[in-house]
């Protein structure tokens, strides 16, 4: 039973080398490329705050999602 136990080790040791290795395969600039834009352009696009068409449209749903959240406070939730 040792045995196995100290295969199993190896094999489990062996595995989280090779998981650690393959997540050091590649760099943050070939993986999160978003050429000449910031974080704030992006969300800014993404949020609708002047992304064009496409910002435009996530900014209405997202108005409309938390229009569709609202609800007057009954007395028991007072």
């Amino acid at each position: 039973m040792p045995l196995n136990l100290t295969n199993l080790a190896r094999g489990l040791a062996l595995a989280l080398a090779v998981a650690l290795l393959a997540g050091c395969a590649t760099s943050k600039e070939k993986l999160l490329t978003h050429g000449d834009r910031t974080m704030m352009d992006i969300w800014q696009q993404e949020a609708g705050d002047g992304g064009g068409a496409a910002g435009r449209n996530a900014g209405r749903q997202l108005l409309d999602s938390r229009k569709s959240l609202r609800r007057p406070l009954t007395d028991a939730d007072v």
